[in-house]
């Protein structure tokens, strides 16, 4: 209806939006961050310190439905105008140039093209330096709510980990009328209680690249 009446269409927002749909495309326009205090809670008197609180938000525009190749590849780049994909992720973070996010203890990717020939899903991961005290870092994946199996997410940098798919699991994929779900299950482990430092978040693992193929 929105198109019928104005020429441009937008989204503004951020991650777990579910607004994928064949029956549309959104193309990205526009990507932004910026910080704002954010003050210590006191029932005392004025605060007396502030932290600076990091927004971030993309900008899309609605357009025609863009025509799914049958055997056409998914290659997500974490971090980087993939605010339409993700759902319970950690904000986009940048190292060793490259962009990523970290997971939670069930995240998830909506794929937005699967062919029936796909055979592997690959991920790009990186522990993020876990303290020995820390679990380690396993991941188990899901696709289209079939596991695909589990990985284990070992030190010293970004690493791809491929698990096959298969044929009847890529058939049924590809002939679904909606976006498919990839759940990532991680392990977490929170820095301000195993390290005393001031991040007080469940870390799974950090995810760079999502490839489908």
């Amino acid at each position: 209806w929105a198109r019928t009446t104005y020429e441009n269409v937008f989204f503004i927002g951020g991650g777990g939006t579910d607004l994928l749909s064949h029956g549309y495309g959104l193309r990205p326009v526009a990507s932004e961050r910026f910080q704002a205090p954010e003050y210590e809670v006191t029932t005392e008197g004025l605060p007396r310190a502030a932290t600076r609180k990091d927004f971030e938000f993309g900008v899309y525009r609605f357009t025609d439905p863009v025509p799914r190749p049958p055997d056409g590849w998914f290659d997500l780049d974490l971090g980087a105008n993939d605010d339409l994909h993700v759902l319970r992720f950690h904000a986009r973070e940048q190292t060793e140039g490259r962009t990523f996010r970290w997971t939670r203890a069930t995240s998830y990717v909506s794929v937005t093209t699967i062919g029936p020939s796909a055979r592997e899903v690959t991920l790009v991961l990186h522990d993020g330096g876990r303290p020995d005290a820390a679990p380690d870092a396993r991941v188990e994946v899901f696709l289209h709510n079939q596991r695909l199996g589990g990985v284990h997410v070992g030190g010293g940098g970004f690493r791809a980990y491929t698990l096959a798919i298969p044929a009847d699991l890529a058939g049924r994929a590809a002939a679904s009328r909606d976006p498919v779900e990839l759940r990532l299950v991680s392990t977490t482990w929170n820095p301000s209680q195993v390290l005393g430092v001031d991040d007080d978040r469940d870390l799974g693992v950090m995810l760079d690249r999502v490839t489908i193929k």
